[in-house]
């Protein structure tokens, strides 16, 4: 499996979240706070505080934080920031793709039934989808987390 260490979480420019320290570890990455803070509910399936590299929010996608590409459970971990595309490792839907409505209708299907959720039909900007994502409780936003994948 190869992964990055933005683990599918980047802003709106593409820029993950997190990125390579030079020893198999992730460190943050240039990608804008506002939006890589999990408190402020840029990630529709993924509540919490601190920032989206932090591990402990990450641990819902089953990727190993840190890690680029383990063929198999018993080789060892390596990391190589030229693997797969900016789009590819930007796979965790944000607000803003649910504002944009095109690549996370799985997503918002998902949400909409959750308990609180009468406000994903009426969102229209990203600003309303973070308001709105607060409402939703973590334990249905994060029963989610495999319909807001984009790929």
């Amino acid at each position: 499996m190869c992964i990055d260490c933005s683990c599918g979480f980047c802003d709106d420019s593409l820029t993950g979240c997190c990125e390579y320290n030079g020893q198999n570890d992730c460190m943050i990455d240039p990608g804008l706070p506002e939006q890589c803070a999990m408190m402020n509910n840029n990630f529709p399936a993924f509540a919490g505080y601190g920032y989206a590299c932090g591990g402990v929010e990450t641990s819902r996608t089953s990727l190993p934080n840190g890690c680029g590409c383990q063929p198999t459970p018993h080789s060892p971990c390596t990391y190589n920031r030229d693997w797969g595309t900016r789009e590819d490792k930007c796979y965790i839907c944000t607000a803003s793709d649910l504002a944009e409505g095109e690549s996370c209708e799985t997503c918002k299907d998902c949400l909409s039934n959750c308990p609180n959720s009468d406000c994903i039909s009426t969102s229209s900007t990203v600003e309303e989808f973070m308001l709105c994502l607060h409402s939703i409780t973590d334990v249905c936003r994060a029963s989610c987390h495999y319909s807001c994948m984009k790929n």
